[in-house]
């Protein structure tokens, strides 16, 4: 996939694994698709209690350690 002038196309996601987690948990996760090498970060909504880490890339695969924090309202 190109855009103009040659430059890669948008970003396409296909899956994320896993599909869920528990809160309190750690866990690895990934992103496939295409035209991911760009990625520097990750995020998401609502963010309270989710922290990131570890963000790592390729035009095809995105994977990440993901904390979700016990939020008690």
């Amino acid at each position: 996939l190109s855009g103009p002038s040659g430059q890669p196309g948008l970003p396409r996601i296909d899956s994320i694994s896993p599909s869920s987690a528990l809160p309190g948990n750690s866990l690895q996760i990934v992103i496939r698709g295409s035209n991911l090498a760009g990625a520097a970060s990750i995020n998401f909504t609502p963010w309270v209690g989710v922290l990131i880490t570890n963000v790592q890339a390729t035009p095809s695969q995105i994977t990440a350690t993901l904390t979700l924090y016990a939020i008690f309202w």
